[in-house]
């Protein structure tokens, strides 16, 4: 196996080899951070695009039954059931 792949794979033994190990986890954590950021636009979600509008209704109609320990079977409203889309 190339040392390349080593240093990856196998646990580090010398001084520098975990520092380098901790700062290269560091910087991959570091960067799924910056990913998962950049993938929810900075927490401003647009909720108005997609199906918000139609499954938002729904949504409050299953936390209104978990809220109130009541089985969510039966609903009034035709706007609570989203479309099949």
């Amino acid at each position: 196996m190339p040392d390349f792949l080593s240093f990856f794979l196998h646990p580090p033994h010398l001084p520098w080899e975990r520092w380098l190990s901790r700062l290269w986890t560091a910087l991959l954590y570091l960067a799924g951070i910056l990913h998962w950021c950049l993938f929810f636009h900075w927490g401003q979600i647009p909720f108005e695009l997609h199906d918000w509008k139609q499954s938002g209704s729904f949504y409050s109609f299953l936390r209104a039954a978990a809220l109130t320990n009541q089985l969510p079977l039966h609903t009034n409203a035709a706007s609570y059931v989203p479309s099949a889309t």
